[in-house]
């Protein structure tokens, strides 16, 4: 596999910690209970800078899903959503709400590593009618019905899909909160009072006159509450909020997320907004700590004889069970370079003895003595 396409970095490394971001966060707690003090109490502590809030929710992040080194959650998924208008016609928010669409999942993680079945939407289904592995950077798509998968970079997997629990709501399949505040630009962080309790506030911009709004809760270790992805204007495209469940003292783990999708600048100008088009809300149903290390071989997906596999990265087809050489060849090419040479070597040697036809054929005969 070319380097350029691995990832061999464990998931705690990519998150850039050290042992000083866990007295950051502590002193940053500190803060957060004196904001929940008397005014005066907080007149006597500076609060953090932008920079010291967001290394405290990453120090947080990192040491709720560093105790938590393999897990299976079972996930059902419902989606709402309201007529589907033309691209080019108006949206009408009046809309009746369509029959919602539910399905199941069962992930399985291990660091970086990855594995979704989607069981379907339909109750009775049993063996997964898609399957997406995720190992060192590089993913496997597999689709039973269509007897197709497919051999993809990250980057080639669709935004639209979200596939780890620990990291629901990045627009990224597969990703970390970690990540994710240290990719965007760092516009605004503060401590608000949200409730009875405060909250790290932080705004991010990702794209040219694109921002992100997200709110971290210290008594979850700073696992996100809410995440909004803002259009220019400053009203909200998509935004999830989210609830937590204990797995054991002092970790947690997604219990509900819910997302909405304002498909327009200006529908929703603040998160209570009802103007959203589609609804989804995920529910872990069940969550496991594997006390196991998971192997490899967990996370492989198994393939059948004759299922389609299309390498993307190695830019080659072929097919299970049948030799590399009866196989569809590499995309984009017609032959092997074997075989290539094979018919330049009969082309030559058919026009030479055509050649040496005709030059026998225009030779002038000797006459007998």
């Amino acid at each position: 596999m070319p380097a350029k396409h691995r990832n061999t970095e464990s998931w705690e490394s990519r998150s850039g910690l050290s042992v000083a971001g866990g007295f950051l966060c502590a002193g940053v707690s500190s803060v957060l209970l004196l904001f929940s003090a008397a005014p005066q109490s907080r007149s006597m502590a500076a609060e953090p800078s932008s920079p010291e809030l967001v290394e405290a929710v990453i120090a947080g992040i990192h040491g709720n899903f560093s105790q938590l080194q393999a897990f299976q959650a079972k996930i059902a998924t419902v989606v709402e959503s309201k007529s589907s208008p033309r691209p080019d016609s108006q949206i009408n928010l009046n809309s009746p709400v369509l029959r919602p669409a539910e399905a199941k999942s069962v992930v399985i993680g291990r660091g970086n590593n990855l594995r979704v079945e989607f069981l379907g939407f339909d109750d009775k289904s049993k063996e997964p009618i898609q399957t997406i592995a995720v190992v060192d950077g590089v993913s496997t798509d597999y689709a039973p019905g269509e007897r197709h998968a497919w051999i993809r970079p990250l980057s080639g997997l669709s935004d639209s899909l979200d596939l780890d629990p620990r990291a629901f709501g990045i627009r990224k399949a597969v990703g970390s909160y970690q990540e994710f505040l240290r990719e965007g630009k760092l516009l605004d962080a503060s401590i608000v009072k949200t409730g009875s309790t405060p909250e790290v506030s932080i705004k991010l911009e990702r794209l040219k006159n694109r921002t992100v709004s997200l709110r971290f809760d210290p008594a979850h270790n700073y696992l996100p509450s809410m995440i909004a992805f803002n259009f220019a204007d400053g009203s909200i495209n998509t935004l999830a909020t989210f609830e937590y469940q204990q797995v054991r003292p002092n970790v947690w783990f997604l219990k509900r997320s819910t997302k909405y999708i304002f498909p327009k600048a200006g529908l929703a100008p603040s998160p209570d907004s009802a103007n959203w088009t589609q609804k989804v809300v995920r529910t872990v149903t069940e969550i496991s700590e594997l006390k196991e290390p998971l192997q490899d071989r967990s996370f492989a997906v198994p393939l059948p004889e004759g299922t389609r596999v299309s390498d993307v990265i190695q830019g080659k087809t072929s097919i299970v069970g049948v030799p590399s050489k009866k196989s569809p060849k590499q995309l984009g090419t017609s032959a092997t370079p074997r075989r290539r040479l094979w018919l330049v070597g009969v082309n030559v040697a058919l026009i030479v003895a055509v050649g040496a036809w005709v030059w026998v054929r225009r030779k002038p005969a000797v006459p007998d003595p």
